[in-house]
């Protein structure tokens, strides 16, 4: 939990201006989860804040256990909400598992429609330990043909940038244990 509380800080204060535990701030917030899984990644956090409204979407069906948490089994190329319902909208370790291309491109942009503001989290083309394969040097492995995770979209920087609903947004990298785990931070401000 400890590395992912370190990535939930660096999202807060680069996305957030350092609001996202301020109390007063978070009053009435609507907060949504995009490939929340079982929430372990950003929900977690925030279990006891009842007067937060948070949205967990994934299109494999989850059990959330918080009564702060709304789960909501569809796919994220067409969300059921209007455009810029929710305050932010976080995404950690999905998009990289989206394809083709093409339903890529659609997420990306309802992501942005829905959001005031996101950060989404992928791993950067540079890491040399990738969390999903658990194994060094992952792009290369990653396109071998055994590979269980031969579908990983590894993009780079500039690429991750010339999605549509990334255009106005901001790009940067950081470590977890520098240099081992490196992912990219894409992320538009309120």
């Amino acid at each position: 939990m400890g590395l992912k509380r370190k990535r939930l800080e660096f999202v807060n204060q680069r996305v957030l201006e350092g609001q996202l535990f301020n109390p007063s701030w978070l009053k009435h917030k609507k907060i949504m989860e995009l490939g929340c899984n079982t929430g372990k990644d950003f929900l977690q956090f925030f279990a006891l804040n009842n007067e937060l409204a948070l949205t967990a979407i994934d299109i494999d069906e989850y059990k959330i256990n918080q009564e702060n948490c709304t789960f909501l089994q569809c796919d994220a190329e067409k969300l059921p909400f209007d455009d810029q319902y929710f305050d932010f909208v976080i995404s950690v370790g999905v998009l990289e598992h989206i394809e083709p291309i093409e339903k890529l491109c659609k997420v990306i942009s309802e992501l942005d429609r829905v959001s005031k503001s996101f950060a989404v989290i992928v791993p950067n083309i540079s890491t040399i330990v990738e969390p999903h394969t658990t194994g060094l040097f992952w792009p290369l492995r990653a396109t071998h043909k055994k590979s269980t995770h031969r579908r990983l979209n590894y993009f780079s920087d500039e690429a991750w940038m010339q999605f549509e609903g990334f255009r106005h947004a901001s790009l940067t990298r950081f470590s977890y244990i520098f240099p081992l785990i490196t992912n990219t931070l894409i992320y538009k401000k309120p």
